[in-house]
């Protein structure tokens, strides 16, 4: 009203003016830091914390599963590819090895349908900013099975100490390609893929197996030569 008043006589009250100036500022910086607040909390995400599985056995054995290593958490495929070498284009599957912060990853070959395919090498991830780890330099292997071997620590649960390897890298059956019909090798490394070690050649499938992890010792039931053989391999010295 003082302003109205003001200009009807002719003359601008300048105080006043200023003054609805600052309030009309004042009210546009409350709107502004509303709206702010508001654009900041779209950018958080809560995430769901994911529990770890803990094998039911309280021993220190390692479950036989042919196709994967048991105790390990499938994880969803990775939407990536990797050129490795032989025999081109190699599809990443990534597991959790209990009890350590390390995942395996397979790296696989694609089948026509599109679906995952032999295991021609192994890739041990920690964390960002570490190098992953591969297992071998190329692809030329074939991978037929991979276990994780636990020690148990009372009170502590199951934590992978060793992971046993089955692998096929010579043609023994001379048909010119590697499969699961040939003479396979045995291995084992570290958790994190280091310290690799060739145990046996030349044996069969495994029907059976045993990790003494007190010992160190692998107690395994082998196919060789049509028949299944008992043999025991120390994992400290890489020997029967």
């Amino acid at each position: 009203m003082k302003v109205l008043q003001s200009f009807r006589s002719g003359g601008v009250d300048w105080v006043s003016i200023f003054s609805l100036l600052i309030i009309a500022l004042a009210l546009l910086g409350v709107l502004k830091t509303f709206s702010g607040s508001d654009a900041a909390g779209s950018d958080f995400t809560v995430v769901a914390p994911r529990d770890r599985g803990v094998p039911d056995s309280a021993g220190g054995a390692a479950q036989l599963d042919q196709s994967r290593g048991a105790g390990l958490a499938q994880h969803p495929r990775d939407a990536h590819k990797e050129n490795s070498g032989e025999p081109g284009a190699l599809e990443m599957k990534s597991v959790d090895l209990l009890g350590v912060s390390v995942q395996l990853r397979e790296m696989r070959t694609e089948t026509e349908d599109g679906g995952a395919g032999e295991i021609r090498n192994i890739e041990f991830f920690i964390r960002e900013g570490i190098r992953p780890r591969r297992l071998f330099d190329d692809a030329s292997q074939l991978v037929t099975g991979h276990w994780p071997l636990f020690h148990n620590n009372v009170g502590y649960g199951a934590t992978t100490v060793r992971i046993l390897y089955q692998l096929v890298d010579t043609d023994t059956d001379g048909d010119g390609v590697l499969t699961k019909a040939d003479r396979k090798s045995l291995a084992f490394s570290l958790p994190d893929g280091s310290r690799y070690r060739v145990l046996d050649r030349d044996v069969g499938e495994i029907s059976n197996m045993n990790y003494l992890s007190d010992s160190n010792e692998l107690h395994l039931d082998i196919s060789v030569g049509g028949e299944i053989q008992r043999r025991v391999y120390s994992l400290a010295t890489g020997s029967r």
